[in-house]
C-alpha cells in the first residue's frame, strides 16, 4: 500500500487515488482475492497459521481462520465494499468461536462504517497493516478450543489431501 494512501493527518487513509475499487471495473470477487492474499501473507509473517474458509461447528464459514503457536484464534472477515458489511450480519455470531475478530478491507473501504469494539486490518494484494486492533475477549472455554482445534487440524490435512489429488 502506497503512501498516498495515508495523507490524513490523522494518519488513517484517504480514498485511493488509484481508482481500483468497486464501481472502477474492478469486482467484488477481485477485491476479496485480493485482501485474502494479504491477509495471508501477513498471518504468515506473523508466525500464525491460516485456513481460508474455516467451517466453524454452527455451520457458519469464516472468511479466514488464523492459529497462533499458543492456540490462539484469529477469525478475520473479509468485506470488500459497502454493501458486504451491510448484508452480513452474521459475523457477530463467530465471536464465540475465536479470541480475536477482525474486519479485513481494502483501502477504499469507508472505515467510520466499521464497529469500533473488533479489529481493522488493510490489506491489498501485496501486504496487510494492522490499522486497529482487536478488543481482547474472554477465553475460549476449554471444551470448544479443543473442538476447534480438532476441526483446523482435520479440515487442514483434508485439504492437503484434496490438493495433493490423492483422493
Amino acid at each position: 500500500m502506497s503512501d498516498s494512501n495515508f495523507s490524513r493527518s490523522d494518519g488513517l487513509p484517504t480514498q485511493s487515488k488509484l481508482g481500483l475499487g468497486v464501481g472502477y471495473g474492478v469486482s467484488r470477487v477481485d477485491i476479496t482475492a485480493r485482501i485474502l492474499k494479504g491477509v495471508i501473507g501477513h498471518f504468515h509473517a506473523l508466525g500464525w497459521s491460516v485456513l481460508p474458509e474455516f467451517t466453524l461447528p454452527t455451520g457458519r464459514r469464516v472468511d479466514v481462520m488464523g492459529l497462533s503457536t499458543k492456540g490462539q484464534f484469529w477469525a478475520i472477515e473479509i468485506k470488500s465494499c459497502l454493501d458486504d458489511f451491510r448484508v452480513d450480519q452474521k459475523w457477530q455470531e463467530y465471536l464465540g468461536f475465536c479470541d480475536r475478530f477482525s474486519f479485513a478491507v481494502d483501502p477504499d473501504f469507508p472505515l467510520a462504517q466499521l464497529p469500533d469494539d473488533v479489529g481493522v486490518i488493510l490489506a491489498d494484494n501485496f501486504e496487510a497493516f494492522e490499522l486497529r486492533p482487536p478488543t481482547a475477549s474472554d477465553p475460549l472455554p476449554s471444551a470448544r478450543r479443543r473442538a476447534l482445534l480438532m476441526k483446523y487440524a482435520t479440515n487442514a490435512a483434508d485439504r492437503l489431501v484434496r490438493e495433493r489429488s490423492l483422493l
